[in-house]
């Protein structure tokens, strides 16, 4: 039997045991509450030091861009023209550095839009001058500093023997390319703009009666001729705007596959019917090779690129029953095409027996055509792969008996490819070898 005493103790004994772990879980509830306070008052005080910052960020580059108004303001109106530039960098006492960008824009009253050098009736009304403050703070966490206001030419401080004249830089797709810098000289002056939203170099008020050149000149660019540089001239007239266009863009490739190793003097034709000369241009291969980049085109946006082997026109396949492959080139890109080279065979006879071992040359005889291909058979019959056209043949039995073309030894190398028989003993063979 057990006493009541005993029995008490006992059940205070495990009550106890059953409360043990509460002052840990305590504790730790505890320090996860003041971790998170601590937590939450770091953030308040980093947002607020934020919020501080950004407001005199913005403060400052408020005070950076009216000071650069100010300073475009009190210039001269023909220095303001065409005025764009490398934006300045300051740094304030604290050490923060400030970068100011300066611009001014001609604009036409009629649209409140700067110039987009599509009317040459009348020249613009006056300058747009614009001011943009950026810092690591400004222009990152919050938006930049841009303030903006316009400048009147006085009268009488541009002669009546001025004009504008202006470039509108297209890519490839003919879209305005903004930010690209552009030149404008003629014999006597020269100037430098940068495209404006709209795609348009501007150059205001400036000396008539003459003939300007735009340039837009850049690494890596071309025009849509290949050029390395995009030009474009015009006289300018006074009291007008003279417009010129401008097709620049960053240049592509074509790198193509031969199917068959080139023969000598050979190559890949391009043609591409926007070129200012349509005629196809020549890439060389070296000989025994089955690719080539073609480098330097312009990328435009709907007008495929022939490709096709050889070294001439006559070697179109279009004009000996095939389709030459195309390819569209983009910017900076480079674009995969594989040219066919069609098999020839021809095979020698001597009479109605064929020569233990032949010489054959091949060669192209189509206008300005180099194409050749020579080999040595011991079976009297050779197939080799060669660019389209018609091509004269050589044959000699390496015993001193030869047949020339003379006009009829011919073949023409098609789709399909294409297959000849020469005869030693036609009655006009001649001594010597091919």
């Amino acid at each position: 039997m057990t006493s009541p005493g005993a029995h008490s103790g006992t059940s205070l004994r495990d009550r106890c045991a059953g409360e043990a772990g509460w002052a840990l879980i305590e504790t730790m509830v505890s320090a996860v509450l003041l971790i998170a306070i601590t937590i939450a008052v770091a953030a308040s005080l980093d947002t607020a030091s934020r919020a501080t910052a950004e407001n005199k960020g913005r403060s400052v580059a408020a005070t950076l861009a009216e000071q650069d108004q100010e300073r475009m303001r009190a210039m001269n109106v023909t220095q303001l023209s065409n005025y764009h530039p490398a934006a300045q960098t300051l740094a304030t006492p604290d050490g923060t550095a400030y970068s100011v960008a300066s611009r001014s824009d001609w604009i036409r009253d009629s649209t409140n839009a700067p110039e987009s050098c599509s009317s040459n009736n009348t020249q613009p009304d006056y300058l747009r001058i614009t001011s943009t403050v950026t810092s690591r703070v400004v222009g990152t966490d919050i938006q930049p500093v841009i303030q903006r206001s316009v400048v009147a030419p006085p009268v009488g401080s541009l002669g009546p023997n001025q004009g504008t004249f202006s470039a509108k830089l297209l890519d490839g797709a003919s879209n305005p390319v903004a930010n690209f810098g552009v030149t404008a000289a003629s014999s006597a002056n020269s100037y430098s703009d940068i495209t404006n939203s709209l795609g348009c170099a501007v150059f205001g008020y400036i000396p008539s009666g003459k003939t300007y050149t735009a340039t837009a000149s850049q690494s890596g660019y071309v025009d849509p001729d290949g050029n390395a540089t995009a030009t474009a001239s015009a006289v300018v007239n006074a009291g007008k705007v003279t417009n010129v266009q401008l097709s620049y863009d960053r240049a592509g490739s074509i790198a193509a596959t031969l199917t068959g190793p080139a023969p000598s003097s050979s190559g890949i034709m391009i043609a591409q019917s926007k070129w200012s000369s349509t005629a196809p241009r020549a890439w060389p291969v070296p000989a025994g090779q089955t690719s080539v980049t073609a480098t330097g085109l312009f990328p435009f946006s709907a007008s495929n690129y022939s490709v096709y082997a050889g070294s001439c026109a006559a070697a179109d396949p279009s004009l000996n029953g095939g389709t030459a492959p195309t390819a569209l080139v983009t910017p900076n890109g480079t674009t995969p095409v594989t040219v066919k080279l069609p098999p020839v065979t021809v095979t020698v006879k001597k009479g109605s027996s064929t020569p233990a071992s032949a010489d054959i040359k091949l060669t192209a005889s189509g206008s300005g055509c180099t194409d050749t291909a020579a080999v040595t058979t011991t079976t009297g019959s050779a197939t080799i792969k060669l660019p389209y056209g018609t091509y004269d043949i050589c044959a000699d039995d390496n015993s001193g008996r030869r047949v020339g073309s003379n006009g009829s030894n011919t073949v023409t190398n098609k789709d399909a490819g294409a297959a000849v028989t020469v005869d030693l003993n036609s009655s006009w063979w001649s001594s010597g070898s091919c």
